[in-house]
């Protein structure tokens, strides 16, 4: 009895009419080399280099403040509400500007005035309805100990309303995770980031440079 079977290059089946190919088996693809990729060109399978995306890294040239040591101890509870919102960007002090603050008519910031042009950032108020996400890198001053902390959280001010997990912020040399949360606003809205503990008497500090935080609206 004799029946017909099928080749697929060299190989034969099987008796159970199975053909078992490997990568190996691919001889047209000529002198690959290490660490190419297995391609098709729309016509036959060729042996590629993988493609990637090239960018250039320039240097910022903005100048940047120099942070200034600070004794006073951050406080757990402010006298002047509100209470527990951190005061967490030095915008100026008696008129020097340490910050670049850059925003849209969607968004401003919640400034506390302390008069003589001194300014710090206690949060933000959305001035048009959506879904924003907020995304923070900040440091305590650095007169703090490497064991100072804050513990943050991205809410209303009373904390009824949260918005991310919590978070605990060090100084400039202690490894940082950013503070990340995403608010569903309505207008006028105001969210900032709630103390909810106070570590080893962290310090404030005037025009740190390793300040972020980004908004970006989703929605």
């Amino acid at each position: 009895m004799s029946h017909n079977y099928i080749n697929v290059s060299s190989k034969v089946p099987n008796n159970l009419g199975e053909i078992v190919l490997n990568v190996d088996d691919i001889s047209s693809v000529t002198t690959p080399t290490n660490k190419q990729l297995l391609a098709y060109d729309g016509a036959n399978w060729t042996a590629r280099t993988a493609e990637g995306i090239e960018y250039e890294e320039t240097l910022h040239t903005e100048s940047v403040s120099t942070p200034i040591t600070n004794s006073s101890t951050i406080l757990l509870n402010y006298p002047t509400a509100p209470a527990r919102l951190y005061r967490f960007s030095n915008y100026s002090t008696v008129g020097d500007v340490y910050i670049d603050a850059i925003h849209n008519s969607d968004i401003e910031m919640l400034e506390e005035d302390f008069g003589s042009g001194t300014i710090w950032f206690y949060g933000f108020r959305f001035l048009t309805a959506g879904v924003y996400r907020i995304t923070a890198k900040l440091v305590v001053g650095p007169n703090s100990s490497d064991t100072s902390f804050v513990e943050l959280q991205l809410s209303n001010a009373d904390n009824s309303v949260t918005y991310g997990p919590r978070f605990q912020i060090g100084n400039a040399n202690v490894k940082q995770k950013n503070i990340i949360g995403v608010v569903n606003a309505s207008v006028n809205d105001e969210v900032g980031f709630y103390k909810h503990s106070i570590i080893n008497a962290p310090k404030y500090y005037i025009g740190d440079s390793n300040i972020l935080v980004v908004i970006e609206r989703l929605s």
